[in-house]
């Protein structure tokens, strides 16, 4: 067996989630902005402008590309999914962690309403609606994909304990040499496979 398998690998409780909440962050954002773009093309309640809205900036111009904003808005996203993976992987439950988030994301409307004409104002009570639902979505969008990296680091974690106690079931000599140890893990292995493999044809027969 190769040496490199005798040494346990790096926790992955203990790497940062740069990949996955980079994806999250993505995906989630790209929800959160087709959904307030449709709202907006189909009510004309100005939503979507307001997600992409960047006159509060002073060092920015007053208006840019639609897919710079776009861009700029993903980043905040990405920020937003890296916080939260790096979260969930601490305390679990990733989806009320992704609502929450949402929810207090949603918040922002207060503030961005009032920093410029082109938006709808503090008091449009359907765009605020249109705004929550859409955050509590871009939550739900982010607690999913923390649930499916919550699933897949599980299946990583337990294949990984699997090879670890499977290389240190073996005793090595100084010369590589393995000893009879590792015959006898995999003979009880073996047994244990067998047994279930033959048991239903076995059951079978004294059925008949």
């Amino acid at each position: 067996m190769p040496h490199h398998f005798a040494k346990p690998s790096k926790p992955l409780k203990h790497t940062l989630p740069w990949k996955c909440g980079i994806l999250t962050g993505i995906f989630s954002g790209f929800v959160l902005g087709f959904f307030l773009k449709a709202i907006e093309a189909y009510t004309d309640e100005k939503v979507y402008t307001l997600l992409l809205n960047i006159d509060f900036v002073p060092w920015l111009p007053p208006t840019l590309p639609e897919y710079i904003e776009f861009v700029l808005h993903l980043v905040v996203s990405i920020v937003i999914g890296t916080f939260y993976i790096w979260w969930v992987q601490r305390s679990g439950h990733p989806m009320s962690k992704g609502i929450l988030i949402g929810a207090l994301s949603s918040l922002l409307y207060i503030p961005l309403s009032q920093l410029s004409a082109r938006v709808p104002n503090l008091h449009d009570g359907k765009a605020i609606l249109y705004w929550l639902a859409g955050h509590l979505l871009f939550g739900m969008a982010i607690g999913g994909c923390g649930q499916v990296w919550q699933h897949t680091k599980k299946k990583a974690s337990s294949l990984s304990s699997m090879n670890r106690e499977f290389a240190f079931s073996f005793d090595r000599n100084r010369n590589g040499i393995v000893s009879n140890q590792p015959c006898t893990v995999l003979k009880h292995q073996l047994k244990i496979q067998l047994f279930y493999f033959h048991e239903p044809e076995h059951d079978l027969r004294h059925a008949i």
